[in-house]
């Protein structure tokens, strides 16, 4: 196992560009920065050189008081030829309840996805 960090620009960064303290150089380059990363993880998945990624949202903690979080993976698809999946599943309580899956053919679809910052775990 691997894990890699994986960050788009901060949102006080993107704040302070739209507001004219900063231009907007910087935010593209971090965030092409972030998506090279994603793109190549993509790849490393799709030709096989990983079996699979994932990475956890942010914990959440509902009003009952029972903390949850949300996990994706991403694998090669066996629901489809020539595809990528990314599944989505909440650990609720220590449960693993599966709530979604996508397939995906393109780099761009699966980058859209993906969380302004991660730490992945590769397999």
């Amino acid at each position: 196992m691997q894990t890699q960090s994986i960050s788009k620009a901060p949102r006080k960064m993107r704040i302070e560009a739209i507001q004219g303290k900063r231009t907007f150089k910087e935010i593209d380059r971090l965030d092409n920065i972030a998506r090279d990363a994603w793109a190549a993880l993509y790849t490393a998945i799709q030709t096989g050189t990983h079996d699979y990624i994932y990475w956890n949202d942010a914990p959440v903690i509902s009003q009952s008081g029972i903390k949850s979080h949300l996990c994706r993976v991403l694998t090669r698809s066996v629901k489809q030829d020539n595809a990528l999946q990314l599944t989505c599943i909440q650990i609720k309580d220590g449960e693993p309840i599966p709530i979604s899956d996508l397939q995906i053919t393109e780099p761009e679809q699966f980058i859209k996805e993906t969380p302004n910052t991660a730490e992945v775990y590769i397999f």
